[in-house]
């Protein structure tokens, strides 16, 4: 089951096929590529929803530093619990289906939206928990603890 989600591609299994067939043996089985993850294959550890480390902080502010990225996770955002499909997506901020893809899946590795399988479609949702988290992390020493005017809002509790 596992091998069915990992991506083929022509140019992944054409040197390993073109060297099959030149020594005049079957064709061999096509290479299989699948995105290592985990903190020993160098992804970052998934930290719970409601805490975030370091790294963890740095990672979701380096995918919402880009301005296309940061709309399409606001668009998320305002979707709410129901997400929204990438056609819905692609249609709502005029991107190309190709660029949201890889805005897509840098929210996700971000660990700021999460992508679900409803029959034939994707649909993508805002990590509302690890938003919480990020804003809990920037805000947690402010001013070391003394009063400062900044208001604090308790989490939304629309999601």
């Amino acid at each position: 089951m596992a091998e069915e989600n990992r991506v083929r591609s022509p140019l992944q299994t054409a040197p390993l096929e073109a060297a099959a067939t030149a020594q005049g043996e079957a064709k061999a089985r096509p290479v299989v590529w699948s995105r290592p993850s985990g903190p020993a294959a160098g992804g970052l550890p998934q930290p719970p929803a409601d805490t975030l480390d370091e790294a963890a902080a740095v990672a979701a502010l380096a995918a919402l530093a880009q301005p296309m990225r940061l709309r399409v996770f606001r668009a998320l955002v305002g979707a709410g619990p129901a997400g929204l499909t990438p056609g819905t997506l692609a249609a709502t901020l005029g991107l190309p289906p190709s660029s949201l893809s890889f805005h897509l899946k840098e929210l996700v590795h971000a660990g700021l939206a999460q992508a679900e399988r409803q029959g034939r479609h994707l649909v993508y949702r805002p990590a509302v928990g690890r938003m919480n988290a990020l804003l809990a992390y920037l805000t947690d020493h402010c001013c070391h603890g003394e009063p400062c005017g900044l208001v604090t809002t308790p989490p939304s509790r629309c999601c």
